[in-house]
This record gives structure tokens, sequence and C-alpha cells, in this order.
């Protein structure tokens, strides 16, 4: 049972893993390389036509403009997220896991399972979001295309020229009125590596963490039985032996995750911060525009946002938890039959476990569900300042 499992799975469809597939030929490194040098470079390509696409309706179509704006703004969180994936900080990361993930086999029963329960655990969410974001994927293009056969019913029975509705708002190499359909596939595809892309860097950072929150559970199980062992060695050097193997997996941790949080804490003030517009400007186009069946599309997309946001927060939240609760996990190892001079370093130990490990938002808070929680008030205030500009008009 692998963390990694599914986040790997996707991160090689589109061509994000950068770690070596000693596994693959040559011959088959090289297509790998290939794959990932396309799918990369039209998802950019996709971008940048979003932009494109944008800003020339900036006077001509607000409702467009707004849904527009939308899904550039997360495409370009998207790409920076993508990018943050492969570089070599973040590489070393994912290598800690997978090398880990070689070695599991010499993990005691015990701690075997709650490994292999966490790693059960992250495949079911990550399965779970992965649905969730392909569904918003498939009501996008399914919301424009029930438009179209309406308004093609309409120019039926009315005799007047419609307007073709297309999933995005984006510039096309193609005349989107003349090759409808063709722009309608390109659409439909972009909006397939669109989702896989926006799921899967979402999906890594959640293994991770998960996995990391998985390691403190066993860190605290085999600090609880640490004074158990003790009694059975007679030696002092045994026992200073197996509880320095616990203070360096305890340190290893800590490293681990201050560098993850050095890698993601500005990201995931990016994050949260455009995501309490994107909320307000999903909400806005649910509220004030015309209903049709792209309200399929904004309220999927709506839940599917908020769902990634508390999904990340929880996941903070956990790491937070289970690093404090180390120090409780001291407190309860029998420290009575432990040698006075290895019960000092114990309450080193249980000093250092009180200061929480943490998921940092940026400078200047830790990443918890009170963050999601501020996130949607934030939105839910923008929200009503629309709402009463609107009321003025």
């Amino acid at each position: 049972m692998k963390h990694l499992l599914v986040a790997k799975f996707i991160m090689l469809m589109i061509g994000l893993w950068r770690l070596p597939l000693e596994s693959l030929t040559d011959a088959q490194n090289l297509i790998y390389k290939c794959h990932s040098v396309f799918m990369q470079s039209y998802f950019i390509c996709f971008v940048v036509a979003l932009y494109l696409g944008i800003f020339p309706l900036g006077k001509v179509n607000i409702e467009k403009t707004m849904e527009g704006l939308a899904i550039t703004i997360l495409c370009t969180i998207v790409t920076i997220k993508a990018y943050i994936c492969q570089r070599k900080g973040f590489t070393e990361i994912i290598s800690y896991i997978v090398n880990y993930e070689n070695k599991i086999k010499d993990l005691d029963e015990e701690n075997y399972i709650v490994y292999k329960s966490y790693a059960l655990y992250t495949k079911k969410i990550c399965i779970t979001l992965f649905t969730y974001s392909s569904l918003c994927g498939v009501t996008l293009v399914i919301s424009k295309f029930i438009l179209y056969t309406q308004q093609l019913k309409n120019n039926n029975e009315l005799d007047v020229e419609i307007e073709k509705p297309l999933p995005y708002v984006v510039w096309r190499p193609v005349d989107e009125k003349d090759h409808y359909f063709t722009a309608f596939s390109l659409d439909t595809l972009s909006a397939i590596i669109g989702c896989t892309f926006n799921t899967v860097t979402q999906l890594i950072f959640l293994s991770i963490m998960t996995f990391i929150a998985g390691q403190l559970e066993i860190l605290q199980r085999r600090f609880k039985r640490y004074g158990s062992l003790c009694s059975q060695h007679d030696t002092f050097e045994k026992k200073f032996e197996i509880l320095k193997s616990l203070i360096v997996e305890h340190q290893q941790l800590i490293a681990y995750i201050e560098k993850l949080d050095e890698n993601m804490k500005y990201l995931i003030l990016l994050e949260y911060s455009i995501n309490s517009l994107l909320i307000t400007s999903v909400l806005y186009q649910i509220l004030f525009f015309k209903v049709d069946a792209r309200i399929l599309f904004s309220v999927t997309y709506l839940g599917c946002m908020l769902f990634q946001m508390f999904l990340l927060a929880y996941h903070g939240n956990e790491i937070k938890i289970q690093s404090i609760g180390v120090s409780q996990a001291v407190y309860e190892s029998e420290w009575d039959d432990v040698p006075v001079n290895l019960r000092r370093i114990l309450m080193l130990v249980m000093i250092r476990a009180q200061r929480p490990l943490k998921i940092s938002v940026g400078p200047f808070f830790i990443l918890t569900t009170d963050t999601a929680v501020t996130s949607v008030k934030a939105a839910y205030s923008y929200f009503t300042l629309l709402k009463n500009g609107e009321g003025r008009k």
C-alpha cells in the first residue's frame, strides 16, 4: 500500500513526475519526456489563450468576463503549483517518501498497520477528490452543450441567429462560429487536461501531509513503548541507543516538515487568498446572472473549491495536533523504568514537542481548519459588498 499510488499515477499521466523511472528503458524514458513536454506546453499555451480571450471582453460582456476570469485565475495558480511540484526541493520531499516506502518491511506489525491505514485513507481521499474534480470538467462541458442545444431549438422556432456557447472564454486558432465542433473539441481536451493538472497538484500535497501525520502517530506509539523496551534491556548503552533512534526520527520529521513548509507556505497563502475571490465570483454568477444550464457547473465548481480548501486545512491541522501528541506520548512512556540520565533527555523531547510542527499560510499564521473558515468569511464579505453595489444600481 503506497501513499503516493494515486498521485504518482496521475503525475505520470500529465508528465509532472520528476523522480527517475528505473523500470523503464531509455527509449521509454525518452517517450515519457516528450509526453511531459507536450502536456505542459499545451497547458501553458491554454493559460496564455485564456488571458488573450478575457481581456478584449472587459467592456463587452461582463457575464463572460467574470466567467473567464475565474477559470483564468484558477489555471494560473495551477501552473504555479505544477512548477513547484517539479522543483528540486519538492522532488526531494517526494523522494523521502519513496525511499521510506521501500523499507516498510522493517516496520513491526503494529506500526505497519498504522502506516497501511493512513495509506488506504490517502488513496480514498485522492480518488474522491479526483472524481469530484473530474465532475467539474464534465459539468462544464455538458452545461455548455445543453445550452447550445437549447439555443438551437429556439433558433429553429424563432429563426434568429444564435450565439454558440463554448466551455471556455479563450482565444482560439480557429473561427469558433465556422468551426464550432472543432473549437468545442479543443475546449473539451483543455477541460480534461486542466482538471487533471488542478487535481494532481492538490493530490500530491495531501498525500505528503497524510504521510507526515501517519509518521507522527507511529512515532508516538514508539515513544509510548520506550519504557517497556528499557525494562527488557540491562545495559545503559542499549537503552540510550533506542532513545537515540527515536530522537533522530523525530528530528528527521521536524526537518522534513520545515522543508515542506518552506516550499508550500507562500503558495498556500496565494491559494487561500485567491480562493476567497473565486468563491465570491462564482456566488455572484449563481445569484445574479441568467439562470440556465451553466449553473450546474457553477454549483459543482463551488463545492469542489470548498472541499479542496477544507481538506487541505484539515490535514494541516492534523499535522499540528499529531506533532503536539508526541509530547503526551513521551509522558505516557512509563518513564519511571528509565534511568535518570535518560529521563532528562525525555524531558527535553517533551519540551520540543510542545512547539507544534506546522504548515504555514505565508509568514502570517498556521494552516488549520480556522484558515478555511476565515477564507469563506472573507468571500462572504466580498460578496456582500458586490451585492450592496448591485442593489444601488
